[in-house]
């Protein structure tokens, strides 16, 4: 299996479009989001591994660093697009 691909801030606008080539490209994603919406429930059905989480603290970033740890044991890249944009 090819390690994943984790895109931070993956649920919308860039992260959601490039969540979706990937997937659809056979790539396994893995990426974060901060607010439940709509597309988080697309990219599952797509075959991606969503996490929740929120970096404005410490304590989210070590959160989700420990989740995405459980999930897989190496990535193949990082898209770091998470912003405070809403």
């Amino acid at each position: 299996m090819t390690d994943p691909i984790l895109i931070t801030g993956g649920a919308t606008r860039l992260g959601f479009a490039l969540a979706m080539h990937y997937l659809n490209n056979d790539q396994p994603v893995v990426l974060t989001y901060r607010t439940e919406r709509p597309e988080v429930g697309q990219l599952t059905a797509a075959g991606a591994v969503c996490i929740r989480a929120d970096f404005s603290t410490d304590d989210g970033i070590y959160q989700a660093s420990e989740l995405l740890q459980e999930r897989c044991q190496r990535l193949q890249s990082i898209v770091h697009n998470a912003s405070s944009w809403f």
